[in-house]
């Protein structure tokens, strides 16, 4: 634009919701000049471009046009497409119109016929006119000859300088009755366009570019999906133009558009169809999808058929969100519980990993007890598995990867993916879907509202062990309960392990793991006839070990039954149950957990879980039975502490036979009591002179008694020792035994050392082991010999410290069993040897080689000079190979060496001058022996050279 800016003598004002070119062209009308012309006027050459007169208008040149015609200032701002532009396709060139609209604002248009998605008048409930009937065209395609033409006419060039004319005033429109979809459409439509600003969100809290692109791609994918019978139900027009799509080539309908058809009608049926998928109520959305999906020819794809990756994932997640939930019957299981299409949180998988990592670490192994009840069906699913499968389960929704075996890991779940599909299918085909939307539904709680307890934690910090024998037993015998053998002990410390960490003992690789199916069922019946007293007592000492390693959380947890209330679930309530009867058909009846679930119609698991909160008394025992003697010794030992002693025993001299009487305590009990106080009972006859005494035989530091340090309490001892012995000598055999036995190779070499039978030994090192309550040793194979394990070497080494060896040897002095011709063991018993171990090891090695009289005759025979194994044969007499065998020995430990002549011939000798006087002084001290000595016949030795 060049020149002074001129304004005009004669001015128009614009329309509300006029468009630049319709204003433009009444302002050439007005002063009887073409729109060209008018332009030219004002210093403002005519755009070649398409719309060019209502979009991509520089702002100086609206300013300028503003000054002109005494508009105010931005006043054109409204009447240009620029503003439309963010929301999508608008229309440069040519424009829809109302005829009704066109005779009530005097022949003007509106800038809102021009966008994309406007398609009807809701002031007249009239279809917009694509066309002029006329020329057949689209109106105001061209400027041409408008302002020349009369107002509310067609100005479409059909000749050289000539244009159409027609009146589209008097156009026949096709008419709406109230109410109709397409008016709904295009009211919903209209609140997201006109509404717009840079600032504020559209209708339900979407911006309008959301909500218009998310209508440009649904509508597209219901032009290439929705049968004619759809466009049929809004009127013949509609259908007509969707016909005419129809007729074009397959790749043209193929191709996907964000643009609105040409056709009024055409576009008025998409956007009425995609308002119910867009804005419906939920049942109305899927309902409509799913009758626009092709049929199923197997599991789909968690996608919709007929719309591309990239529109897929431009859609909004609420829109996404309806088309999973429509997809759901269709996809696979997994599928639907990752994608979480049974909730209204349906969603593209795309958890972050801090959220999936937290969600794992607050899911035990096997689901909550309460939610296996109620998520398991009666019949075709194990417990166990179901159980572990389910939890693991609880990490696919929102996980990213495609592979169940990736998600599940987290958890440390050992089922394979095939075990997981294999249920997830089961569940399906058995119409039990909404067990998978609970799945889903868990998972959200846990994400949002989070878990009191941290099991992977637990998992990590919780050991194996969680109640030693020795508690076992104290827990036993205080709930008036038997321990039982190393079974029952075992079960308790898998019964509270799982009670802790919610973990799957089926897993083989955890240190509990059951070993067989009736290794389970014995745990099973362990649980489900545990007496209430001693399930209490196991309840606290878990407590206890969760507030010993640090652990402020409740001992168990579940979420809570609302998270899936909405949902019909297959299995009861946890609560509804009769007790009652259970009790009458377990407990009274002693019926099997299977037998009575079916009598009462529900699982085996309800019943198990019943039989917790059941009442169940403990075991009435004998007098002499051990829990009621452990519960009187417990009572005995408050009565009978160390003051007692010493005011009753020591200061007023009573004797043991006084103390029963007015106890009621046997005098063995009172002896072993005041053992374990330091105090030693002499007898009926009153008390030790000289007060307490210690133990008889050295202390745990070695010293004896008259040293003047008394003997270390058994509580000193370490746990072990003390758990295995105490005061009890036969615990000491079994000590002493084992400490002997794990130096020979084999529980049989050792048997035959110990001069015992090899079961009775082993039968020994059992009894050992369960009053430890650990394994001590790893059986021989024949590749390598028994060794102990972790314990069995900490033991040997306690064993074999001095004053403990000491205390073993005055409560057990003999171990072996009856005298044999042989007995090695005594040798190979570990002992401490004091400073000079080394020497004295070295010397009874020396003398071991020299224990052989063949040998002895050698180095007798070598004192004198050098020797050939010729010479010393034709002396000694013997063969060969004997003499060479000895020398070899010899020569081994270092007592002769030897020398090779050129002609191959080798010479031995003494390899030390001193041995010579060695032999000597044996001979005096034992020359009685030598000649006897002669008359034996030597032993015969091996060809091959034994080891040293």
């Amino acid at each position: 634009m060049r020149g002074p800016a001129r304004t005009l003598p004669l001015r128009v004002p614009p329309v509300p919701g006029e468009a630049l070119d319709s204003w433009l062209e009444a302002l050439a009308r007005r002063s009887q000049v073409s729109v060209g012309t008018l332009i030219a006027a004002l210093g403002w050459p005519l755009p070649a471009s398409p719309g060019g007169l209502v979009a991509g208008i520089p702002g100086q040149v609206l300013r300028r046009l503003e000054h002109q015609a005494g508009l105010a200032a931005g006043r054109l701002d409204d009447a240009v497409l620029d503003r439309y532009l963010p929301l999508g396709p608008v229309r440069r060139r040519g424009s829809r119109y109302c005829p009704s609209c066109l005779a009530e604002r005097d022949g003007r248009w509106l800038l809102s016929w021009r966008l994309g998605w406007v398609f009807g008048c809701t002031t007249h409930g009239v279809l917009l006119c694509d066309i002029c009937p006329s020329c057949g065209q689209l109106p105001r395609g061209r400027a041409g000859r408008a302002g020349l033409n009369p107002p509310g006419s067609c100005a479409n060039t059909i000749k050289r300088n000539n244009c159409c004319g027609a009146d589209l005033r008097q156009v026949t429109p096709t008419r709406l009755a109230p109410g109709h979809p397409v008016l709904a459409a295009q009211h919903w439509v209209g609140g997201a366009l006109f509404t717009f600003d840079d600032t504020g969100p559209g209708g339900n809290g979407a911006s309008p570019q959301n909500v218009l692109s998310d209508l440009g791609i649904v509508a597209s994918w219901v032009l290439r999906q929705a049968p004619a019978a759809q466009f049929a139900g809004l009127g013949p027009a509609a259908l007509a133009a969707w016909r005419e799509w129809n007729q074009q080539r397959p790749a043209a309908r193929r191709q996907p558009s964000r643009v609105p058809p040409a056709s009024a009608a055409l576009t008025a049926a998409l956007a009425a169809t995609a308002m119910t998928v867009l804005t419906g109520s939920d049942e109305q959305a899927i309902a409509q999808i799913r009758a626009l999906l092709p049929p199923p020819a197997g599991p789909r794809r968690p996608r919709p058929a007929g719309l591309p990756g990239q529109r897929w994932l431009q859609l909004s997640q609420p829109v996404r969100g309806r088309f999973l939930r429509a997809l759901d019957p269709d996809l696979g299981p997994a599928d639907r519980i990752r994608y979480r299409t049974g909730t209204p949180q349906s969603r593209l998988p795309d958890d972050p990993p801090g959220l999936l990592a937290a969600r794992a670490r607050a899911i035990p192994q096997l689901l909550w007890p309460d939610w296996a009840i109620r998520l398991m069906p009666a019949h075709g699913f194990a417990a166990g598995p179901f159980r572990s499968i389910i939890a693991a389960c609880l990490l696919l929704p929102g996980h990213p990867g495609r592979a169940t075996r990736t998600a599940i890991t987290a958890l440390h779940a050992y089922r394979s993916a095939l075990a997981t599909g294999t249920v997830l299918r089961a569940l399906a085909d058995g119409g039990h879907d909404a067990v998978l939307t609970a799945i889903s539904c868990l998972a959200g709680y846990l994400d949002t509202s989070g878990s009191p307890i941290d099991y992977q934690r637990r998992r990590d910090l919780i050991p194996a062990e969680t109640i030693t024998a020795c508690q076992w037993r104290d827990l036993c015998y205080g709930a008036a309960a038997h321990p039982g053998e190393a079974r029952r002990h075992r079960d308790a410390q898998r019964y509270l392990f799982q009670l802790l960490t919610g973990a799957d003992l089926h897993d083989p690789r955890h240190a509990l793991a059951f070993t067989s199916g009736n290794d389970y069922s014995h745990y099973q019946t362990f649980a489900g006839t545990l007496p209430t007293g001693l399930r209490d007592a196991l309840h606290g000492h878990a407590t206890g070990l969760l507030h010993d390693l640090g652990i402020g959380e409740p001992l168990t947890w579940a979420p809570p039954p609302g998270c899936c209330i909405h949902l019909n679930l297959p299995g009861p309530e946890p609560d509804d149950i009769d007790l009652d009867a259970v009790g009458h058909l377990i407990i009274t009846g002693r019926l099997p957990v299977t037998d009575a679930a079916a009598r009462l119609g529900t699982t085996t698991s309800h019943v198990r879980l019943a039989l917790e909160h059941l009442p169940r008394p403990a075991r009435q025992w004998g007098r002499s039975a051990a829990p009621p003697t452990w519960q009187r010794q417990q009572h005995a030992r408050a009565i009978l502490t160390r003051e007692f002693f010493e005011r009753e025993y020591i200061a007023a001299g009573k004797n043991l036979r006084q103390l029963e009487a007015e106890t009621g305590i046997p005098r063995r009990f009172l002896t072993r009591v005041a053992r374990e106080h330091g105090i030693t009972m002499t007898g009926v006859r009153g008390p030790a002179p000289a007060g307490p005494c210690p133990l008889p035989g050295p202390d745990l530091t070695g010293q004896h008694p008259g040293s003047g340090s008394p003997a270390e309490p058994s509580a000193a001892l370490p746990d072990d020792i003390r758990r295995a012995a105490g005061d009890n000598p036969a615990g000491w055999h079994r000590l002493r035994r084992f400490q002997i036995a794990m130096a020979s190779p084999t529980i049989a070499a050792a048997a035959a050392g110990l001069r015992i039978c090899p079961s009775a030994l082993s039968h020994q090192l059992r009894r050992l082991e369960g009053d430890i309550g650990a394994k001590l040793y790893q059986p021989a194979t024949s590749r390598r010999p028994w060794r102990p394990t972790r314990r069995g070497a900490a033991l040997l080494t306690a064993l074999a410290r001095p004053g403990i060896q000491a205390l073993a040897a005055a409560h057990a002095p003999d171990v072996s069993g009856p005298a044999r011709s042989r007995s090695p063991y005594r040798d190979r018993m570990p002992i401490s040897l004091g400073s000079d171990a080394g020497a004295a090891r070295q010397a009874a090695s020396l003398f071991r080689v020299l224990a052989n009289p063949t040998r002895l005759a050698i180095l007798l025979a070598l004192q004198t000079a050098e020797q050939r194994i010729t010479d010393l044969t034709a002396r000694l007499g013997g063969s060969q190979a004997n003499i060479s065998a000895h020398l070899t020995r010899l020569k081994q430990s270092g007592l002769i060496t030897s020398r090779q002549t050129k002609g191959r011939a080798v010479y031995y000798r003494l390899a030390q001058p001193e041995l010579g006087a060695l032999l000597q002084a044996a001979g005096q001290l034992h020359a009685p022996a030598r000649q006897q000595a002669t008359e034996e016949n030597d032993t015969t030795v091996r060809k091959t050279p034994p080891t040293s």
